[in-house]
Order: C-alpha cells, then sequence, then structure tokens
C-alpha cells in the first residue's frame, strides 16, 4: 500500500496503491513537502499516530453515545492533528466539522461519527501496514 521503496524512486512517496474505496487515504504531496525522504520520522509519526488513536478514539465513541458534546469537541480537537501530520487531512477535516457540530450540541454528530468510523477503521490499516513496511525497509 504505500510508500515506494524501490531503487527507481526511493526519494520520495507515490500515489500508486493508495486509493482505497474510491478515495485517496493518504495526501501524498503533503508527505512529499513534509518529510521529504526521512522515513524514520514517518514511521516515528505513523507510530505516534496509532498509539494516540487507539486511546483517544473509544473516549470519543462513549461521548457520541452519551451525546456527552463538552468530551466529544475535547476529543475531535485533540485527535483532529493527528490525522492532518500523517497526510490525512481529509478525515482531519471531518473531525474538525465533528467539532463544530459538538459546539452547537447538534445531533449531526451521529452521522459524521458514523462517517468518521468508516474513515477510520480504513486508514488504521494503511497506516499500520506502512509502518510495517518502512520499518522493513529502514532495518535493511
Amino acid at each position: 500500500m504505500s510508500v515506494s521503496l524501490n531503487s527507481q524512486s526511493n526519494s520520495s512517496f507515490t500515489k500508486e496503491n493508495f486509493k482505497f474505496n474510491g478515495f485517496d487515504i493518504l495526501d501524498i504531496n503533503f508527505l512529499n513537502t513534509s518529510y521529504g525522504t526521512n522515513f524514520g520520522l514517518v514511521k516515528k509519526m505513523f507510530q505516534a499516530f496509532l498509539d494516540s488513536n487507539i486511546s483517544e478514539v473509544p473516549k470519543l465513541k462513549k461521548s457520541i453515545e452519551d451525546l456527552d458534546y463538552k468530551t466529544i469537541k475535547f476529543v475531535a480537537h485533540k485527535i483532529k492533528n493527528n490525522f492532518y501530520y500523517v497526510g490525512l487531512g481529509s478525515v482531519s477535516k471531518l473531525l474538525a466539522e465533528l467539532e463544530k457540530k459538538a459546539v452547537l450540541e447538534s445531533e449531526d454528530v451521529l452521522p459524521l461519527f458514523q462517517k468518521f468510523i468508516g474513515q477510520y477503521e480504513l486508514t488504521m490499516e494503511v497506516i499500520e501496514k506502512e509502518k510495517d513496511r518502512l520499518s522493513k525497509y529502514l532495518s535493511k
């Protein structure tokens, strides 16, 4: 799924194989601009992303179930940048919208959260696989 790690283009990320379920998962331009060839930093960012979201997303889910708008706002605000910094700007924007709806105490948080969860599960899988690929590449 992928960072290009072949000998022809190991200096940047490529767009090949990043399409999944009809939308681009990772913003390749963002990754190129932000990290260039620093794959070690990307791997660290991916790991931090995984670690943080494993603990925070269940809090968000619980706050949605309880319609606890204050906690929804807090958690959505807290994690939206996690998505942005690993090239998942579209998911970050979705969390920003969720945060705004929580401020307004709108029940529109429910469908937004469902949309987020659908994308979250896909992104976690992709980030985990890419982190593992980077680990193998960096250990050579």
